[in-house]
């Protein structure tokens, strides 16, 4: 029937969803260049017609929440960490420079959502055998849903 047709073709559309996932890492250096890098994300975004898409953005900003890069991608995305259902876990920043007496205050790593939900944000900060981090940033596990 046209029913059953339809139905089977609502599973189809939903195993072949696409979800657009992009990983950058912003210029460490110049804050005209973060800025801009953040316009020009979403600038092709639109240019690929990705905003009604659903779009995981996520990477090294190489900025602080409150700073301009950072404010522009709040426009068009949801920041995983203060959009998630659960509390977040693990130390708010990111960053260590490997110090292992980092006080981990300074979040620059992000994971930014479009069109899907935020389940849950992880920010692992678990060290090496030795005491060592494993990189001179956290991993930030984001568990998404649509």
């Amino acid at each position: 029937t046209n029913t059953e047709s339809s139905a089977a073709s609502d599973v189809y559309k939903r195993q072949r969803d696409t979800l657009h996932v992009f990983n950058t890492h912003y210029d460490h250096r110049g804050e005209k260049a973060r800025v801009n890098s953040s316009r020009l994300l979403i600038s092709k975004l639109k240019t690929l017609e990705l905003l009604d898409e659903k779009v995981i953005l996520m990477g090294d900003f190489n900025s602080r929440p409150e700073e301009e890069p950072v404010k522009i991608l709040n426009k068009a995305f949801a920041d995983a960490y203060t959009h998630s259902e659960k509390k977040a876990r693990g130390p708010f920043g990111t960053f260590n420079g490997f110090d292992t007496a980092s006080k981990l205050d300074q979040r620059i790593d992000y994971v930014f959502l479009m069109n899907l939900k935020a389940l849950s944000y992880t920010a692992v900060d678990d060290k090496r055998k030795n005491g060592r981090w494993i990189s001179d940033h956290l991993p930030v596990l984001v568990e998404v849903s649509d």
